[in-house]
């Protein structure tokens, strides 16, 4: 499933402080996913998939402009 931002224009001066937090926390969230109890390991593979995709995302700067700043409203 597509990911959809809808952030606001005027936060987008905050973009770079909060993608860098979302990055420091990535062992932290993903460690999160892996220790979850009761998720099946397909369901905790989806997951991770989903997740990564999002810091693949994040990491490469044209996909930020593509898929953040121009999407804002």
């Amino acid at each position: 499933k597509p990911r959809l931002y809808r952030g606001r224009c005027q936060h987008n001066s905050l973009l770079d402080d909060t993608l860098r937090r979302f990055r420091d926390a990535k062992a932290d969230i993903m460690a999160l996913i892996d220790d979850q109890e009761g998720l099946t390991d397909s369901v905790r593979r989806s997951i991770s998939r989903y997740v990564e995709r999002f810091y693949d995302d994040i990491d490469t700067p044209r996909q930020v402009e593509r898929r953040l700043i121009k999407k804002c409203v």
